[in-house]
């Protein structure tokens, strides 16, 4: 039986129909990209290191005697004036008791003072009956020269007798002076201390106040309970917490690029709102720094201050960590390109540039300054050019590719 050629035109008719119906659902898609347009803008540089606050004049008092510390009244945080507020005081040291053994070589080192001394009390004697013999002889022989009995140099040798054991005498009695001396420092020794009963019927032991050196408070007691302490030993830290700037340790590289001036923000501070501030000091002494990762680094010390009111910074304290970022260059119109959009190739920045028609093409670029957001186009693209924001490694130069729903950002 044959078939129709109209039914077959109507079966090849609806064939076509479904063919063409289906063609675009089942023809593969450009793939999705997110895209962004090259605008113009401002741009800012910064570098960034984590910092900590310290007060600017920070003052540790020490013990100015050695003696007995009494217990610290005061509590950390509470106001002191300069020459006014006493932190502590500190009592005269008192002499300790001995042992046996000690008091038994004390009296023996007496004993042996007194030998000495009544050796020298001799030696004096006998050097002055010396004296008194060699001054009769003189007036002797004064005597006999006016006779003609012994010559000149009789008489001088008399002379000089005399005046050598006047001189002798002397020095017995500074020997004996020395000795007795010796014997009070022995004696002194052996004095012993005085009894709870007798010190309380006597008066108050002497006492050296410490006073604050500055007004502010006081941040820390390195002693807080009585101590016997030396002298020239640390006791407090006083500062004013008002008066407040920030230690960046930045690597030498980025301080280069830090000038005197430059503002600088400070966040991880504890509070919502980002600070303000600018660089005070770069120092001119660089030192070496093992990194966390045992990488040795040579660091600058960079001193900034606030430039908000102290309100605003009123909860930080000494010794606070803060996150500082210091701008080094700004411009108010870059051409300027998102960071995500870039990558490596053949040594190169590159960019996949899309064409109105949705033809992808692999663009080199020239960048200057880079953030750690965007990149400043000096040369490769223009403005309104589109890019891909993020390309995968599906990709490929030559393809066509479609903005997601809502167009290019």
């Amino acid at each position: 039986m044959r078939v129709p050629v109209s039914r077959i035109l109507i079966g090849a008719v609806f064939l076509a129909v479904v063919v063409l119906a289906l063609l675009p659902v089942l023809a593969p898609r450009p793939p999705t990209v997110e895209i962004h347009k090259i605008t113009r803008g401002p741009m800012q540089v910064s570098v960034s290191e984590e910092g900590r606050t310290r007060i600017k004049d920070l003052y540790t008092v020490s013990s100015t005697v050695a003696g007995r510390m009494r217990r610290v009244e005061l509590d950390v945080g509470d106001p002191v004036v300069a020459g006014k507020t006493v932190l502590t005081r500190i009592e005269a040291p008192q002499v300790r008791f001995q042992d046996l053994r000690e008091e038994t070589e004390m009296r023996a080192r007496v004993s042996a003072a007194e030998a000495q001394r009544d050796l020298a009390a001799a030696d004096v004697q006998r050097v002055e009956a010396e004296v008194t013999f060699a001054e009769a002889e003189l007036k002797r022989h004064q005597e006999l020269i006016n006779k003609g009995v012994v010559t000149g140099r009789a008489l001088d040798l008399a002379q000089m007798e005399a005046r050598t054991k006047r001189a002798a005498l002397a020095v017995a009695k500074n020997n004996l002076n020395a000795k007795t001396a010796d014997l009070a420092v022995a004696k002194a020794a052996l004095i012993a201390p005085t009894t709870a009963k007798e010190k309380a019927a006597t008066a108050a032991l002497p006492t050296t106040a410490i006073l604050a050196p500055v007004n502010g408070v006081l941040l820390r007691k390195l002693k807080e309970s009585e101590a016997t302490v030396a002298p020239n030993e640390p006791l407090f830290d006083v500062g004013d917490p008002t008066h407040l700037e920030v230690l960046v340790e930045m690597r030498s590289d980025d301080a280069a690029k830090v000038v005197v001036g430059a503002p600088a923000t400070f966040t991880g501070w504890g509070g919502d709102q980002a600070l303000r501030g600018v660089v005070q000091r770069v120092e001119p002494f660089g030192f070496t720094k093992i990194s966390a990762l045992g990488i040795e680094e040579q660091r600058v010390n960079v001193v900034l201050e606030f430039t908000d009111p102290l309100t605003a910074w009123r909860q930080i304290g000494h010794g606070y960590r803060v996150d500082v970022s210091i701008q080094i260059w700004e411009a108010s119109s870059v051409l300027k390109l998102p960071i995500g959009a870039m990558f490596r190739k053949r040594d190169r920045w590159s960019v996949y540039a899309i064409d109105s028609g949705g033809v992808v093409s692999l663009q080199p670029v020239d960048i200057g300054h880079i953030n750690s957001f965007e990149a400043e186009v000096t040369g490769g693209l223009r403005e309104g050019s589109a890019v891909i924001l993020h390309p995968s490694d599906r990709i490929e130069e030559g393809m066509r590719v479609a903005p997601p729903e809502g167009g290019p950002s």
